[in-house]
């Protein structure tokens, strides 16, 4: 806004004012509102207030200023002077700018007609009313501010309410949408459609789960069985497993008669002696020399029987059942054993089982050492010392021989028992076969004619194969008696 008053003449004695009064010390560009002091009737100035900023008349929501329009000159009186220039034609024009902050409403005029400014009337200036003018200035322009800051809190709430009332549509076409009979049923039966649909794909699923887990149990069964024909097929091609021992249930008939003849014809010509005042050597098992010594006093006829049962049982004990370490070296011993415990025993393994046993003897045959030997001679001396005493002066040499020979064909014959694919097993045990006479070998009878048949005594054991030489027909019931227990009978 500027302020004009007529021109007039300098005074040489007076500077001319500035045209932009500044405060020195502030750094702002806003100039400083002069008080207007008194002037005298016959000066004049016109207050001419412009504003730059366009306003449309035609917004409702701006009220029309009471205050008259701004544009309108107001004529001041001339400031009377003493001066003789006070008449003259040549004045300067002095000029008071009012500079108002135009940035703050730029921006929203362009969006937004504003309303036009309350005109200012002519005021004219008296040194009594320039504070009131300027009051009134004041006042309209506060105005002004308080209606620019309406309209743009007017212009918010208008989108705020336009873009919540698109929200309200939307949902309400919605909840239309969603509450409409049709439309619902039909998708309930879409529903009902896609979970009638599952189930019974479900069921499709579980059908071919157990039809699939039982071709899968039926599949592995079958590979399992061609597992098996495989292992048996690489087994008989793997020479390491096929170079079992047969021997014959002839031969071995053959062998065991060759001991029991041995036996008998040792105690028949060597044993011979009743001892009379005779005692045993140190060495000798003392409680089997007096046993032996009583059945010889008790009956004379049977005395040489159960002089050929205590050799029987030697060999048995020692040999046959692994009570002595005559095979195989170091491991030889317990590999027999273990060989005699898999024999009291059904396995569906048998087979494979009785492979490895031929395969290992074999190997254990190669390890037969001096501690071996040892043991064998031992069982000699054993049998020697325990019957030296039934022997005759002239036999005691020869009779060491002899036992020698009856237990190397022992210890030879185990040999071929081990490296068998089939179990050999010996036994005593006849009570069940009392009634049976059959599957004994009767060697001598006593008693009362007529009478009840009981065992007496039982010379030797039973000797009995399972399997056969092929490693096949493992069964505990098919077990094949080779050689018959020899024993004495008594009829009561």
């Amino acid at each position: 806004m500027e302020f004009t008053t007529p021109e007039r003449r300098e005074r040489p004695s007076r500077a001319a004012a500035p045209k932009s009064f500044k405060d020195p010390e502030s750094d702002s560009d806003e100039p400083i509102v002069p008080r207007f002091c008194s002037m005298s009737s016959t000066g004049s100035r016109v207050i001419q207030v412009k504003d730059e900023t366009a306003h449309s008349s035609s917004d409702p929501a701006i009220k029309t200023s009471p205050l008259a329009t701004i544009n309108q000159s107001t004529v001041l009186k001339k400031r009377s002077s003493s001066d003789e220039e006070a008449n003259s034609p040549n004045k300067k024009v002095r000029k008071i700018v009012l500079k108002t902050n135009k940035s703050a409403t730029a921006s929203n005029n362009a969006a937004t007609p504003q309303p036009a400014p309350p005109a200012l009337s002519h005021i004219e200036v008296s040194p009594s009313g320039n504070l009131s003018e300027i009051q009134s200035l004041h006042e309209g322009l506060t105005f002004l501010q308080e209606r620019i800051s309406a309209t743009l809190h007017t212009t918010r709430f208008a989108v705020e309410l336009d873009a919540a009332k698109k929200k309200i549509t939307s949902l309400e076409r919605q909840l239309l949408e969603a509450s409409s009979p049709d439309d619902s049923t039909s998708k309930l039966k879409q529903c009902e459609k896609k979970l009638a649909m599952s189930l019974d794909r479900n069921g499709r699923l579980l059908d071919d789960n157990v039809e699939l887990t039982r071709r899968f149990k039926e599949t592995r069964a079958y590979a399992d069985e061609l597992r098996v024909e495989m292992a048996a097929m690489l087994a008989e091609k793997d020479p390491n497993f096929n170079d079992a021992f047969k021997v014959t249930d002839d031969e071995v008939e053959r062998i065991w008669g060759g001991i029991r003849y041995q036996i008998f014809a040792f105690v028949a010509q060597v044993l011979t002696v009743k001892p009379y005042r005779k005692a045993a050597p140190r060495e000798a098992e003392h409680s089997v020399v007096e046993a032996l010594k009583k059945e010889q006093k008790k009956d004379i006829h049977l005395a040489d029987f159960y002089f050929e049962q205590y050799i029987w049982k030697c060999l048995v004990r020692y040999i046959f059942q692994g009570e002595a370490a005559i095979f195989g070296g170091p491991a030889g011993r317990v590999f027999q054993l273990f060989c005699l415990d898999i024999s009291k025993i059904d396995c569906e393994s048998m087979p494979e089982l009785s492979r490895v046993k031929a395969h290992t003897a074999n190997l254990l045959n190669e390890q037969f050492d001096q501690d071996n030997n040892r043991e064998v001679e031992g069982i000699v001396q054993k049998l020697k010392n325990d019957l030296a005493i039934f022997m005759g002066s002239d036999e005691e040499d020869k009779a060491e021989e002899k036992l020698g020979n009856i237990v190397s064909k022992a210890v030879k014959l185990n040999s071929y028992f081990l490296k068998s694919r089939a179990f050999f097993v010996t036994d005593w045990d006849t009570d069940d076969e009392v009634d049976n006479f059959d599957d004994l070998i009767v060697r001598y009878k006593s008693g009362k004619q007529g009478g009840e048949p009981v065992v007496g005594v039982q010379i030797s054991p039973r000797l009995s194969k399972i399997g056969n030489a092929d490693g096949e027909f493992f069964k505990s019931a098919n077990a094949m008696v080779i050689y018959k227990p020899m024993v004495t009978l008594n009829y009561e």
